[in-house]
């Protein structure tokens, strides 16, 4: 048996057959057509079997890396690509900053197309939070996606 960390403790790993020994469950998701033609490439172009698989990788890379800075100070960098026609959308962005009292440290706004606003926002805090307000803002309406990058190092103070 092979033992891999998981966010909440440990599985077990059949080596022989390479598959968790644990039940599998069915997930029913719902994707616009472009979005599952360019699943369907990068599964094909990466030589994943099928899609349940690359969608395990994605999620596993998901937890790995929300679980590896924790609630450690780190910087990061968010992006978020949005329509520049939603009304009110900006001060919807800036206030989660505001309302999670995360400074930015830096923000740069630029014009992709005529549609879509992207924006690079640098901001320093607990990764947990900084994770958290990037969850918050893939949700709201106009945005189109986020992504957020964390540096950070173990100090002494933080575990």
């Amino acid at each position: 048996m092979v033992y891999y960390l998981k966010c909440t403790g440990f599985l077990k790993m059949n080596r022989q057959e390479g598959t968790l020994m644990s039940d599998l469950v069915r997930l029913s998701i719902s994707l616009e057509k472009q979005l599952l033609t360019s699943l369907d490439k990068v599964v094909s172009d990466c030589k994943y079997e099928n899609r349940s698989e690359f969608i395990r990788d994605l999620v596993r890379h998901k937890l790995v890396e929300r679980a590896g800075y924790c609630d450690k100070i780190v910087i990061g960098t968010i992006t978020i690509l949005y329509t520049s026609s939603t009304k009110g959308l900006q001060d919807k962005i800036n206030s989660i900053f505001i309302d999670k009292n995360l400074k930015k440290h830096a923000s740069t706004t630029i014009p992709i197309d005529e549609v879509i606003t992207g924006e690079m926002v640098m901001v320093t805090g607990r990764a947990s939070v900084i994770y958290s307000i990037t969850e918050n803002l893939a949700t709201m309406k106009g945005v189109v996606q986020t992504s957020v990058n964390y540096t950070g190092h173990k100090t002494d103070d933080q575990s």
